[in-house]
């Protein structure tokens, strides 16, 4: 059950997110989600489903190097968050873990040359953008 002091620090959240928007929405969104939402890593991530490429802003800038992110493009289509959520306007906040058993997860390539090199163990994923090219959506990351 959210207290007054949770539903006070989302709208405090949503009005920082939205105050100078669309010019810095990514940056405001993932600084602002970050002090709301525990994560060591929260990002936008911007998914082109046509080219299978994402690109990120981070509220740890550099936190995710090309390389890396070129590691995770070679996975896009492999990666259980983008399947549940592609195309599929009205997709809901999922983490890795709903989809996939951990331990199997553990073992795929995606996560032992993506996510165990940077630290990360767990990644929720909320859409906020959904069409047929494009999928848009915070990532909370924790080790």
């Amino acid at each position: 059950m959210l207290t007054g002091g949770d539903l006070r620090g989302a709208l405090d959240t949503l009005h920082a997110i939205g105050e100078d928007a669309p010019a810095n929405f990514a940056r405001r969104g993932v600084a602002s989600l970050s002090r709301l939402i525990g994560s060591e890593l929260t990002t936008l991530s911007v998914c082109d489903l046509d080219s299978n490429h994402r690109s990120v802003v981070s509220d740890a800038p550099g936190a995710i190097s090309p390389r890396e992110l070129e590691v995770f493009d070679r996975y896009f289509h492999a990666h259980p968050l983008v399947r549940a959520h592609g195309r599929k306007p009205g997709a809901v906040t999922k983490r890795i873990s709903d989809l996939v058993p951990t331990h199997a997860f553990r073992e795929t390539p995606l996560y032992n040359d993506y996510y165990r090199p940077i630290g990360i163990r767990h990644t929720m994923a909320v859409p906020i953008y959904i069409d047929q090219r494009l999928l848009v959506s915070f990532v909370f990351n924790r080790a």
